[in-house]
């Protein structure tokens, strides 16, 4: 993991560590918030497509909090790994789809977009990790993007297509980022 993102780590485990030490009393594993962000992404689904927007930010929320809570776990395995990009693909196709049925085609190229970046920047990963290559992650992952998205929806529709803008600019300038450092071959430390 970088160490950018480890900053990030630290400050959740700052503010969750109680919560944390009775999951790990409790011997809870990573795979059930995993189900749960599952589970809350398609309630966010059905909120978003009838609409409800606020409301969909909400459980949005919920998400985040449900991935940082699986990541500090830290047991992440190949399960949790496909549930979690699940979850990001009825995540985005939801806020698409709704923006599309209320004619927002601005929010809705852009979460598209979004999307493309979010695909492409696991994908360029896993890759570089097959090469044993290490990638500088930065800020943002997951949990972030779908807080940024969840605290847009706050705001309505406009606030969800300023966050839609925001991310298809972040996930793919991470994209590039990450095509760069391998053309280049530029290996950072973990």
């Amino acid at each position: 993991m970088d160490k950018r993102y480890t900053k990030v780590l630290s400050f959740y485990k700052s503010y969750l560590q109680n919560i944390l030490d009775i999951l790990a009393k409790e011997g809870v594993r990573s795979i059930v918030f995993s189900f749960a962000m599952l589970f809350l992404s398609i309630i966010f689904a059905f909120f978003t497509l009838a609409e409800g927007v606020r409301q969909a930010g909400a459980v949005a929320l919920l998400m985040a909090v449900c991935d940082i809570l699986s990541t500090l776990l830290n047991t992440k395995k190949l399960l949790e790994s496909v549930i979690a990009k699940y979850t990001e693909i009825i995540f985005y196709t939801a806020i698409i789809v709704m923006s599309l049925q209320i004619e927002h085609t601005i929010t809705a190229m852009f979460a598209f977009i979004a999307f493309i970046g979010v695909i492409m920047t696991s994908f360029i990963a896993a890759k570089a990790k097959q090469f044993n290559m290490s990638l500088d992650w930065g800020y943002i992952r997951r949990p972030e993007r779908i807080m940024l998205m969840a605290l847009g929806m706050f705001f309505g529709f406009t606030g969800l297509m300023i966050a839609s803008i925001l991310l298809a600019f972040a996930t793919n300038a991470v994209a590039v980022h990450f095509i760069w450092n391998i053309w280049f071959d530029k290996k950072t430390d973990k």
